[in-house]
């Protein structure tokens, strides 16, 4: 193999695989609240098997909230796991 096309691999595509499976560093287990095709909002964690998208179904999601309504979304996710109000 040749070094330039060495180089070519490692850039677009190991390099990117392993930034996509690297384990999230923050602070303790956190929650991403988001739009997905096919779900409407969904929220999935940042560790774990479910957070990939295309492979598994989020821990919760709803249809019900309007696409363009963040807030109200937020407000839902945070209910449905027993966090807030």
């Amino acid at each position: 193999m040749t070094p330039s096309l060495r180089f070519w691999i490692d850039k677009n595509l190991l390099i990117p695989a392993k930034t996509l499976l690297r384990p999230h560093r923050g602070p303790g287990r956190s929650w991403v609240v988001r739009r997905e095709p096919g779900w409407g909002w969904a929220v999935r964690p940042t560790t774990g098997a479910r957070r990939f998208p295309l492979i598994t179904p989020p821990t919760h999601s709803t249809r019900s909230i309007a696409p363009g309504d963040r807030d109200a979304a937020t407000d839902w996710a945070l209910a449905r796991m027993g966090i807030g109000g």
